[in-house]
């Protein structure tokens, strides 16, 4: 990766080497199981466990008691929606409202709800800019709404979502809120007790801690509900997630989120700096570029640009030495068109000429500007081969 310069942190962030230096000593010699509280091995390892859970609550602004550790914010989320969803059909509430850009991890646990259960899932749009409407979603609730989905901040064009105003509208339908925070968490302040937000799930990973940890986190009012253990056996997490707890996991969790938490306010001015220049320097270079979600807010290191008339792949094939993601990481996968970008009203042609760039903290002033030479200068070069868009090929 030296010779890569990296413009992904959305996918994922390299471990910070101080998280990595306090978790060691968790694989060999404070190895206890937390569970084990009949010696001190244990009892050390709970204590470790504890201290990770309140650096982790302390980065979203909520009590210690409703954070409970899982895979991935992926699974948080698929838990809690399939959770509410199985108490809903206790009460006769079948549908389930989630925001057309919310991630994978929602939409696709909202459509196997559907086939499983007949769930109805109800479609919050967005505008052109992918903002969604506090007021519409007023209009959507009814007494049979079971919960709400809707992210902080999107994690293909980064717009921020309105979280307070969402978290008021449902408040006042008595209707629980689940806020995918994951893109947010670590790079603008989040509150989750002044938001009055009633779930917030979020991941390690994308705030430069270790793979395969994340959390759920529970408000007061939420924790009455007693969500349905997705994961039965030993009941650890409180009862909430069986399972021998990954402490060595946990601890470069809570590490990582002490280490954003303080380094947020400066190195946030610093990413918008950067991803502001590298959007001026693009625009100035591919003059029909667009910026996709550029007229609201966004996160400050995110910037998804579409460059018409070329594919995204065949752009970042010809720029090998950067590293960004056609769309979302996740999306990319499958080589599909951007959701996200679907739902506000971006042509598939368009979308699929969308590259998301997100910067973090190995992003640098001279590689973005060497990485805006590289991309024009491939943009021209791919566009001047390309086939007009009204172009027929002959049968």
């Amino acid at each position: 990766m030296s010779d890569v310069i990296y413009l992904d942190h959305n996918a994922t962030t390299p471990c910070d080497p101080r998280v990595l230096e306090i978790m060691l000593p968790y694989f060999t010699q404070h190895f206890g199981n937390p569970s084990s509280e009949s010696h001190q091995a244990g009892r050390d390892a709970r204590k470790a466990v504890e201290k990770a859970r309140k650096q982790v609550a302390r980065l979203i602004g909520g009590d210690a008691r409703g954070l409970k550790f899982t895979s991935g914010a992926t699974e948080a989320l698929s838990w809690v929606l399939q959770s509410l969803v199985w108490q809903g059909l206790q009460e006769d509430r079948d549908e389930l409202i989630v925001c057309a850009t919310e991630h994978k991890a929602v939409l696709a646990t909202a459509e196997a709800m559907a086939r499983r259960h007949g769930t109805k899932v109800v479609v919050l749009p967005v505008d052109s800019n992918g903002l969604a409407s506090p007021e519409e979603l007023r209009g959507l609730i009814t007494e049979r709404t079971v919960a709400v989905a809707v992210m902080a901040a999107n994690n293909e064009t980064g717009v921020l979502g309105p979280v307070a105003e969402v978290a008021a509208v449902c408040r006042a339908a008595g209707v629980p809120y689940v806020c995918d925070a994951t893109q947010m968490i670590g790079k603008l302040p989040f509150n989750a007790k002044e938001l009055a937000v009633d779930y917030v799930a979020l991941s390690s990973h994308k705030m430069y801690g270790p793979k395969g940890i994340g959390a759920l986190w529970a408000g007061r009012a939420a924790r009455k509900r007693k969500l349905e253990p997705l994961i039965y056996g030993g009941g650890q997490e409180s009862g909430w997630r069986s399972g021998t707890v990954a402490v060595p996991l946990v601890v470069g969790f809570g590490a990582a989120a002490e280490f954003v938490l303080a380094d947020m306010p400066e190195e946030s001015d610093r990413l918008r700096e950067l991803r502001d220049l590298m959007e001026r320097e693009l625009l100035a270079k591919c003059s029909d570029l667009s910026v996709n979600g550029g007229g609201v807010e966004r996160l400050p290191d995110t910037l998804s640009a579409s460059f018409p008339g070329v594919d995204a792949v065949a752009l970042l094939n010809a720029c090998l030495a950067i590293a960004a993601s056609p769309g979302s990481a996740c999306t990319s996968i499958n080589n599909t068109p951007s959701h996200v970008l679907s739902a506000m009203s971006i042509s598939p042609r368009k979308a699929q000429s969308a590259i998301r760039f997100s910067l973090g903290r190995t992003s640098r002033r001279s590689d973005l500007l060497d990485s805006t030479i590289s991309l024009g200068q491939a943009y021209r070069l791919l566009q001047s081969l390309s086939l007009p868009e009204d172009h027929e090929i002959a049968q």
